[in-house]
């Protein structure tokens, strides 16, 4: 038969241990022999400005606000300019798709959330894809570089 007498008696070394340790705790202050009527120390007055900002809650709507901020704020702007961008899809504009498939918009209804694109140009071979597989829109980068151009030049004279 196995004795466990070792293992019972390290475990109890703990358990007083901590025991003690809990008795020091509680002691506080004075420890045994303090007068219960004596103040405990000399009393500080404490200004509301340290009340709040010592507060541990400050610190967590802080981190959340400075989260929102940093981080679902811009978030949302892109979401809604990506969502913007699909919406203003027009006939002629050259795409290309998530699959990396190019094409010319040959029908984009304003109601509908499929796009008709053509792939040659012939024509011949048009493509059904979902507004949403619209990765960029090509043709209107470049016209918003020329215009961004000529309103550089028109600024330039003006001056």
């Amino acid at each position: 038969m196995i004795s466990f007498k070792p293992l019972t008696l390290i475990a109890e070394s703990w358990l007083y241990r901590g025991c003690d340790f809990v008795f020091l705790l509680a002691q506080g202050e004075g420890g045994e022999g303090a007068d219960p009527a004596a103040p405990p120390g000399p009393v500080q007055d404490v200004s509301p400005l340290q009340r709040i900002l010592g507060s541990p809650f400050v610190l967590g709507g802080g981190l959340l606000a400075l989260f929102y901020l940093m981080v679902l704020l811009p978030e949302k702007r892109k979401k809604a300019a990506a969502a913007e961008k699909l919406n203003q899809l027009k006939k002629n504009q050259r795409i290309v798709t998530i699959g990396g498939i190019h094409g010319v918009i040959v029908s984009a209804p304003a109601d509908s959330d499929v796009v008709t694109i053509k792939t040659d140009d012939s024509g011949s071979s048009r493509l059904r894809v979902n507004r949403s597989a619209v990765a960029t829109v090509l043709s209107d980068d470049k016209a918003e570089a020329k215009k961004d151009k000529a309103e550089a030049k028109k600024d330039q004279e003006t001056k």
